[in-house]
């Protein structure tokens, strides 16, 4: 994904921190799945009585390897929905490419309008793990295809937006992590 990320404080919500950074690591992959679900779980709490200007929805993420410990970091950046310029654009330009379905058939509006910028439980996030280059390419694939079947996305859709995806390699190159995150379809959520 892009990343233009408009921090501020007090901007949206005076006194308030317009942003919020979160982490978490794990050594495996579905341990951070585990953790990145969890992670976006008390975001959307956290959202939970806000205004929808006032919630916060992703604008970056990242991956990195963290060292000798083997272990990988997953870190989310998100901002005030009112703050969120670049998600819709890149969504909507995205949603435009696919083939016309019938109205309403993902329930997104198609052309997406400038004000849709979900939430973080409109998307799928899913890691793989391996050890060398066939293996990663491997897992990296099926990585994605989980992505897209945990999004809801029918077999004979084209395409969904990811709005991130990255592979990483840990501590003297003796394991790659990826991640891709998917846009679910409103019917089957995360």
């Amino acid at each position: 994904m892009l990343s233009i990320i408009n921090y501020g404080i007090g901007a949206v919500t005076p006194g308030d921190n317009d942003y919020l950074i979160r982490q978490v690591q794990a050594a495996e992959a579905t341990e951070m799945e585990t953790l990145v679900a969890a992670m976006n779980a008390a975001v959307v709490a956290t959202n939970t009585g806000l205004s929808s200007p006032n919630q916060f929805t992703p604008a970056d993420a990242n991956l990195a390897g963290a060292g000798d410990g083997h272990t990988f970091i997953f870190t989310a950046t998100f901002i005030r929905r009112s703050l969120n310029f670049v998600l819709p654009n890149l969504l909507g330009f995205a949603a435009n490419l696919l083939p016309q379905s019938p109205p309403g058939s993902l329930g997104y509006p198609l052309p997406v309008p400038p004000a849709f910028v979900p939430g973080p439980e409109a998307f799928s996030t899913k890691f793989c793990l391996a050890s060398e280059q066939d293996a990663v390419s491997v897992a990296f694939n099926d990585m994605v295809s989980r992505a897209l079947t945990a999004a809801g996305v029918p077999a004979d859709f084209a395409a969904l937006p990811a709005i991130w995806q990255q592979i990483v390699g840990s501590a003297k190159g003796t394991r790659f992590m990826g991640g891709v995150s998917v846009l679910s379809t409103p019917q089957q959520g995360p």
